[in-house]
């Protein structure tokens, strides 16, 4: 399924001519009728001869609306340029023309009307003024249909036309990310709320959860419609009316964006690039506000120029443009500025989310430059560099390079020793640049091991705590961690992470005190010191080594001292299934205290279990 949008002068005969293509008159409203002229966006539809189904989007033609026509021209696959044979090109035919190439509008089918009402010798001059027109221009090669939507002459050649024309228009890929600009939203009763658009980059299907943003409103899809037909699953490219549950119509309006994705959010500013009309009727100043047009939406903005002092008519510069009210705009999306009823230029959509840029940062015009002229591999760098780190979904959304084309160049950037992934699947690994994966590296490297000189006699640091000391999401400090132990880089002991070759150690002076400490605890192993004033590292270290256990706070044994305490008392209670405190301690020659902390402890390890005032066996 396709889309055609139409464009021009305002009674040129827009409506009229999809009227006799289709059979649908596109005017909605009372007082389009009323005043013969269109006002909002129309819709119509028909299925041409190929069995190829065609949605038509009329948009009206006076130049105080072009803000509605805005709203509907974005998501169209094929232009028609309507130009009234008696009239020739106006100021809106030239406006039109100017905002389909802004938005790269790439297909589009010149259609000469009311040719009914002129000679044909002006027929041919008005075809050769077109001719010149669009001539240097996105449209050169558009063919050129002369009818009359009145007499029918020239309707049947210019749908076979539309046809033959189809037949090299590429569908819409499926991205699998879908969303669809809103331009209207009513009420059927009945059914509820009904939202309707173009969709791109994506299928919708009954009953899948849907946001609308920039409000953030959830809802989930009780019914589709194309053309007036229910349908299960609609696909890109299609024109949709939605029927949304548990949502007020009053709530969404134009320009709004449902979507099913949760990675997409608002934007508050943007990077981008900005051609001029050549006829714009003023400069472009540093700062000015502008209306910016983005699919269906429509929002105030303040222009930055990042590298010059102002722009003339028909230049080129970069820009940031600051957005009143947060809005969703993906990276790829094409735009239009206007400004008091006139239209300054447009461009493309290079950066979302954008810091507040340094004016004439050449790191910044740089990267800018190769996110618009460079290599899918350039475009994937400059990506990774601005944003640190993606993984394959984040940069199908952020660089809008088709799924093959991104896997081959991710693949191509791995091969060259470029970029670095986490796993050897891209499609579940953390991906950077050569750099920023360095850096990584030699900050979670480093903290490991300071924290070994600090500590030497601990087995290492927490995993947590290397998390919270690198400042890395959560996200990005697992796959690094888990690249580092498949390399060997580091190993894991019990939550702790330590450098590969790493064991705790004490020094020979340490190592004198333990000595010292251990031989008190076994000159009585019974009844240990409790006086004896030892560092709490030395005590950690000789713990982890199994030389003591810490039975309670300042209590230690010697560890095999204890295990053979526990092996008396398991003997013990096989013989008499009862241990109680006191006799532990006639067993033992000890006192209460050492007697009670011991089983205690036992408790507490599932050997012994407490029943009343005596002790048996788990």
């Amino acid at each position: 399924m396709f889309v055609i949008g139409t464009s021009g002068h305002v009674d040129h005969g827009k409506s009229t001519l999809i009227q006799a293509l289709t059979g649908i008159d596109p005017d909605r409203l009372k007082e389009e009728k009323e005043r013969g002229m269109t006002i909002d966006l129309g819709f119509a539809w028909m299925t041409l001869d190929s069995g190829v189904e065609v949605s038509i989007i009329d948009v009206p033609g006076h130049e105080r609306f072009v803000n509605n026509m805005l709203a509907g021209i974005g998501g169209i696959d094929i232009a028609l340029l309507v130009i009234a044979a008696d009239e020739s090109i106006m100021p809106q035919t030239k406006e039109h023309f100017e905002i389909l190439n802004l938005l790269n509008v790439k297909n589009s089918i010149v259609v000469l009307t009311k040719i009914d009402q002129v000679e044909a010798e002006w027929i041919n001059m008005v075809q050769e003024e077109v001719k010149e027109f669009i001539s240097k221009s996105p449209m050169e090669n558009s063919p050129i249909y002369p009818v009359s939507a009145i007499t029918g002459e020239g309707i049947p050649a210019l749908l076979n036309g539309i046809d033959n024309y189809l037949k090299n228009v590429t569908a819409r890929k499926n991205l699998m990310k879908p969303r669809m600009s809103i331009d209207r939203s009513f009420t059927v009763v009945g059914f509820g709320t009904v939202v309707t658009g173009t969709l791109i980059e994506g299928s919708l299907k009954v009953g899948d959860s849907v946001r609308v943003l920039p409000s953030g409103i959830t809802s989930r899809i009780r019914g589709l419609q194309t053309h007036k037909e229910s349908q299960v699953e609609v696909f890109p490219g299609t024109r949709v009316a939605v029927n949304l549950s548990g949502v007020e119509h009053n709530t969404i309006r134009r320009g709004d964006l449902l979507l099913t994705s949760d990675l997409v959010s608002n934007t508050t500013a943007i990077d981008a690039q900005l051609k001029v009309l050549e006829d714009c009727p003023q400069n472009i100043r540093h700062n000015m506000f502008v209306t910016l047009h983005v699919g269906s939406s429509e929002s105030i903005a303040r222009l930055r120029l990042l590298n010059d002092d102002l722009l003339s008519p028909g230049q080129y510069g970069w820009v940031q443009l600051k957005l009143e009210n947060p809005l969703p705009i993906f990276k790829g999306d094409y735009f239009v500025v206007r400004s008091n009823m006139n239209t300054l230029g447009g461009g493309i959509v290079l950066g979302i989310n954008a810091k507040r840029h340094s004016r004439g940062d050449k790191i910044t015009i740089d990267s800018l430059s190769s996110l618009m002229f460079g290599e899918p591999e350039d475009i994937i760098l400059q990506s990774l560099n601005l944003t640190k780190n993606y993984d394959i979904n984040n940069l199908l959304e952020e660089t809008q390079i088709e799924l093959k084309s991104l896997s081959d160049s991710i693949t191509k950037l791995l091969n060259n020793g470029l970029i670095v992934s986490t796993s050897k699947n891209i499609n579940y690994a953390l991906l950077f640049t050569l750099s920023d994966w360095n850096d990584i590296c030699g900050k979670i490297t480093r903290i490991i091991s300071e924290y070994h000189q600090e500590f030497p006699m601990r087995i290492g640091v927490a995993i947590e705590q290397l998390k919270s000391k690198s400042l890395l999401n959560n996200d990005i400090s697992i796959a690094v961690i888990n690249n580092f132990v498949e390399r060997g880089i580091i190993l894991i002991e019990s939550s702790f992470v330590k450098l590969a070759g790493f064991n705790p150690c004490l020094s020979e002076r340490d190592k004198q005190i333990a000595s010292y400490f251990i031989q008190s605890l076994r000159d009585s192993p019974y009844n240990p010191p409790f006086d004896e004033t030892i560092h709490t590292e030395i005590l950690g270290f000789l713990v982890m080594e199994k030389q003591i256990l810490k039975i309670s706070e300042n209590m230690y044994f010697d560890y095999n001292v204890y295990l053979k305490i526990v092996d008396v008392v398991r003997e013990h209670l096989h013989a008499n299934e009862k241990l109680t405190v006191a006799k532990f301690r006639d067993l033992f020659s000890t006192t209460r205290k050492y007697a009670l902390a011991c089983l205690e402890y036992m408790d507490t390890q599932q050997i012994t279990k407490r029943v009343e005032d005596y002790r048996i066996l788990r």
